[in-house]
């Protein structure tokens, strides 16, 4: 199968961000010549290398970042900018996941939240891929949740338009402190 065919697939499929593993999948071929594809594709910069054994389609960071860990999210003042309640970008973009990595790149941070945390997300369409944000009252939940990964004034403004039903019963799934806070709030 030529390379370009790959591609093609790859695009397609609506995900940016692959492993070796899904190349070899798409290409219905073994995993070894995937190997050799994906440094094939590298050189022609048809592809680029994001982290081990993660590979991408995409320019976009924020669609890179929402891909990179399965079952995570973009949340705090990343997820506001999506949503338009800020209207600076961001020098990070934060992600929570259940899991912790050693993926380097200097406009990621990964945010460990345990497993029962993660939740109130959903896909938006961007490109010829999606991201996964968290829904507005789930970031207000997780800024107060854990404070130092934006500002507490960026939950007050995102607060204005979410839906206050939703955020109290968000705010029961988490900890005593963040039902304080959002009390408080």
């Amino acid at each position: 199968m030529r390379i370009e065919r790959i591609r093609e697939k790859l695009v397609k499929s609506g995900r940016a961000v692959f492993s070796i593993n899904d190349i070899a999948k798409y290409g219905n071929i073994s995993r070894s010549s995937a190997r050799v594809y994906v440094n094939r594709m590298e050189k022609r910069n048809l592809i680029k290398r994001v982290a081990r054994n993660k590979y991408t389609i995409s320019n976009d960071p924020f669609i890179i970042a929402s891909q990179l860990l399965e079952n995570s999210y973009i949340s705090f003042a990343s997820a506001l900018y999506i949503y338009g309640i800020i209207d600076q970008i961001p020098s990070k973009i934060y992600v929570v996941s259940p899991k912790r990595t050693k993926i380097n790149l200097p406009w990621l941070k990964i945010v460990k939240f345990s497993s029962k945390n993660i939740f109130g997300f959903r896909k938006i369409s961007k490109e010829n891929s999606f991201i996964v944000v968290g829904e507005l009252e789930k970031v207000i939940i997780d800024i107060a949740y854990k404070l130092k990964y934006a500002k507490l004034s960026y939950a007050f403004k995102g607060m204005k338009t979410c839906n206050r039903n939703k955020l109290v019963k968000y705010a029961k799934r988490m900890s005593l402190a963040t039902q304080k806070r959002i009390g408080y709030m």
